[in-house]
């Protein structure tokens, strides 16, 4: 038993909606930076649309569903499993609704475009030395330099041969300069 001393007429609306399923492309968004020297390869989900379910409103605002890859630090190639996020035309993500399945496989592919490669330096004699004298020994230093080029253009590259150095006449060790130039 119960009694009020106030008596109002609370009116409560209640909005039906229909219920509908739509099928919407799976599409990939990269997140984070790679390492420099790699670059991102194709990404390619492992299912190609998935089902929304939900208020016909809000159905029909979803676009497609993201699959959102944080590829940070990568040096290699990887399959995970992403949650799908549903998204409408401008971007932003849709509440509301269910994506059916939640998550797909993403093959996400990452090329290493440039290499660090240690190689050594040569440099040739030319001329001959004064009468009594022989070229011993030829030294640089240093002795290796790091390269940092294209895989394909770094690959066939074995050492770096400095300008020949000239000892016709020489009498005496002598030092010489060269500066290594990049090609860019």
């Amino acid at each position: 038993d119960w009694s009020s001393d106030v008596c109002s007429s609370d009116l409560i609306t209640v909005n039906l909606e229909n219920q509908l399923t739509n099928k919407v492309p799976v599409t990939t968004r990269a997140v984070g930076q790679l390492p420099i020297g790699y670059e991102l390869g194709p990404m390619t989900p492992q299912t190609g649309t998935v089902t929304v379910r939900g208020a016909e409103s809000l159905v029909a605002l979803v676009s497609e569903a993201v699959a959102e890859i944080n590829v940070t630090g990568l040096t290699a190639g990887v399959e995970p499993g992403v949650n799908l996020k549903p998204v409408g035309a401008g971007g932003g993500e849709i509440r509301g609704v269910r994506i059916d399945p939640k998550s797909v496989k993403v093959g996400v592919q990452v090329i290493q475009s440039t290499i660090v490669r240690t190689v050594p330096l040569t440099v040739d004699v030319t001329g001959v030395p004064d009468t009594g004298y022989r070229v011993s020994s030829v030294t640089t230093s240093p002795t290796t330099v790091q390269i940092q080029g294209a895989v394909g253009a770094l690959q066939a590259i074995d050492r770096i041969a400095l300008p020949p150095v000239d000892v016709a006449g020489a009498r005496r060790s002598e030092e010489h300069t060269s500066e290594l130039q990049s090609r860019g």
